[in-house]
């Protein structure tokens, strides 16, 4: 693939993330998308053929980010086990805080199309088949020596992503109610992250 080749795709892709992000699947065309990315209608089509695969593409590939900002920290055997939990909270909340849209638009793409919980699916077990038994024979050891309280891998992975996903996706509603600056938000972004770490490593503690 030739260096214009990659730039042209790139431009596809990212023109369809925003277009996708602000009007969901049904909503988004590919003449606005090809518009975006400076392209004519027939060059996306050659490049990705329907809105459908473009969707799919970008779809899967947030999917995989978003799990993989989730539980790559807990992948580090260098770090305690207390340090990794915490490092993975911040690093998908950050994840998030990148990417504001992002909760709310597969929430919304998995309501309206059940067929995209099999791309989930795949993506999840992707990321965990080797990751729950390792982890979750470590928190066994661990709270068998009393250092934190039993505790199912995949529960603590549930709680922290609710915990996060929450605050964007009520963020139509704190924003109007607790933001009204851009310094108030990301003040308010860094504070639940905080209590968020704090929760999680209270639910831990023996």
């Amino acid at each position: 693939m030739s260096k214009e080749t990659g730039n042209t795709q790139e431009l596809i892709l990212h023109a369809a993330e925003e277009e996708f992000l602000e009007k969901g699947y049904s909503g988004a065309k590919t003449v606005a998308i090809a518009e975006r990315a400076g392209v004519t209608h027939a060059m996306l089509h050659y490049y990705f053929r329907t809105k459908e695969k473009l969707f799919n593409e970008i779809f899967e590939k947030k999917l995989r980010l978003m799990a993989q900002s989730l539980v790559e920290a807990f992948s580090r055997t260098d770090l305690p086990f207390v340090q990794r939990i915490t490092e993975g909270i911040s690093l998908h909340f950050d994840f998030l805080a990148a990417n504001p849209r992002l909760p709310g638009f597969i929430l919304h793409e998995l309501s309206a199309n059940s067929a995209q919980l099999e791309p989930v699916r795949t993506v999840l077990w992707d990321m965990a088949a080797e990751l729950i038994p390792r982890m979750q024979e470590e928190m066994d050891e661990l709270a068998w020596n009393m250092e934190i309280t039993p505790m199912k891998y995949t529960d603590l992975m549930l709680s922290i992503a609710s915990l996060n996903i929450f605050i964007f996706l009520s963020a139509p509603i704190t924003d109007k109610l607790l933001c009204p600056t851009p310094e108030a938000r990301a003040a308010f972004l860094e504070k639940r992250k905080k209590e968020n770490i704090e929760l999680i490593l209270r639910r831990l503690k023996p």
